[in-house]
């Protein structure tokens, strides 16, 4: 995958590739490689976004508007900030949705609740 210029990041191929390389990996460390993948894009794609008035190449404009496009085109995938750190992730949503299923239904814990306790907490906060 030659670049011939540094602002021309293939995402689309950079994501594939990286994707397909590491299944071979154990869990956490694909999970690894693809943290600190979705971070350097978010960072590339950032400068590019906070540059766009002023646009230092327009390969750049180009590669964020591909990305755009994978990114609608592919439902299936979700780009989203980690709980717990300033990071990206890309997840795929059926994962993503089996993997809370699974923790909600642990009941040592996590429990149901009877109602929304949303204005309670804000109350006790404010």
């Amino acid at each position: 995958m030659p670049i011939h210029n540094e602002n021309q990041i293939p995402a689309e191929k950079i994501i594939a590739q990286i994707d397909t390389g590491i299944t071979t990996s154990d869990i956490d460390d694909q999970n690894s490689m693809k943290t600190s993948l979705t971070q350097s894009l978010k960072t590339f794609y950032t400068n590019t976004k906070s540059n766009r008035e002023k646009p230092k190449n327009n390969n750049q404009v180009q590669e964020y508007k591909k990305t755009k496009k994978f990114i609608q085109r592919n439902p299936q995938i979700t780009v989203t900030k980690a709980d717990k750190c300033n990071k990206t992730v890309i997840l795929d949503m059926t994962a993503y949705k089996e993997e809370m299923n699974e923790l909600l239904s642990n009941t040592s814990s996590c429990r149901k609740i009877k109602r929304d306790l949303t204005v309670t907490i804000q109350k006790e906060n404010d």
